[in-house]
């Protein structure tokens, strides 16, 4: 402070008050005190209520929730600035999903004092609902966490139905003694032995298209390679299948000689054959009865079955296989 002779102050003053000369009333945080200011507005903040209780701050007064006694005290002591005897317990606090709340009235104002963990439950693998469950090897579906009880989750497990195709192709020791059609067998090791081993008799989705496909081929190879399917009419007109030649009967004794009878007249001439529509005749399927691999000739194209049974598909599936070239056997619509 430096006196002049102007006034109206006679004094010039480069002094600049800080808050470190102001005290902060009970209730009140003190901001940094290099903070320029002098008054409580510049220099104090006002401290929010403690969770649990009700009111805007500790300086214009807080107090406990109904149902719990205690109250709220604004201090100059940091770093609170109050003292608090209300009993807040986790009645007001949420739980996440996948977690279970502690009993209402325990004392306590965070997750970790009033929620408790949810196992993972039986029949799937992890730590915790809130940390992921997976269903168990053999199962499929899904383990969710909720915020309802009593089980606070739900769970779609369930367990895939064996499959003894799968159980042989994914087990050499198994194939080995029992083959890949020993089914039966299969599944009686697995309830006898494999099951306890802790084998798997399900499939996965490329094992269960692979024993599918394995399957459908299998069969439909067997039914081409049968015995001649029976033709059945469907609307169409094709030749008779060709009765079995009968038994040769037994040789009949010597015939008599007797003398020869006289020729007979001959036949008159038989008429002239109609014209023949060539246009009336071309190659054909034959139609056949099916089954759920092979229901008609289109399905034993696409299942590549003309090539591989070359002789069937020439018999029953000429038309469609690309077989009538050379065939002077043509079928009559």
């Amino acid at each position: 402070i430096v006196p002049t002779t102007q006034g109206p102050d006679y004094f010039t003053s480069t002094c600049t008050a800080t808050c470190a000369s102001v005290t902060c009333e009970p209730g009140l945080k003190p901001r940094p005190a290099s903070n320029l200011g002098h008054s409580l507005a510049e220099c104090c903040e006002d401290v929010p209520c403690p969770h649990g209780t009700e009111g805007v701050s500790v300086y214009s007064g807080c107090s406990c929730p109904e149902g719990n006694a205690g109250k709220v005290v604004p201090t100059t002591s940091s770093p609170d600035f109050y003292e608090s005897t209300c009993a807040v317990t986790c009645a007001s606090v949420p739980c996440k999903a996948g977690y279970r709340p502690y009993p209402k009235d325990t004392v306590g104002s965070r997750q970790s004092e009033c929620c408790m963990e949810v196992p993972c439950p039986k029949g799937s693998t992890g730590a915790a609902v809130h940390s992921g469950c997976k269903c168990a090897e053999g199962s499929v579906g899904s383990v969710s966490g909720t915020v309802y009880g009593p089980d606070y989750y739900t769970s779609t497990c369930q367990e895939e139905p064996c499959n003894f195709r799968c159980y042989i192709n994914r087990y050499q020791d198994i194939q080995d003694a029992f083959g890949i059609a020993g089914l039966d067998a299969a599944e009686s090791h697995w309830l006898n032995f494999g099951k306890a081993e802790g084998r798997i008799c399900t499939c996965d989705r490329q094992e269960e298209e692979e024993v599918v496909e394995e399957e459908t081929t299998t069969q439909a190879l067997d039914f081409l390679s049968s015995a001649p399917v029976k033709i059945a009419a469907a609307g169409r007109l094709g030749p008779t299948p060709e009765a079995p030649a009968p038994p040769n009967p037994p040789a009949p004794p010597p015939p008599v000689t007797l003398p020869a009878p006289p020729p007979p007249p001959p036949p008159p001439p038989s008429p002239p054959p109609p014209p023949v529509d060539v246009e009336m005749y071309q190659c054909q399927d034959k139609a056949f009865s099916g089954n759920v691999f092979v229901e008609d000739c289109t399905s034993v194209m696409v299942q590549g079955l003309c090539q591989k049974h070359v002789k069937a598909a020439s018999e029953y599936c000429a038309g469609t296989c690309g077989l009538c070239e050379g065939d002077s056997d043509a079928r009559r619509l």
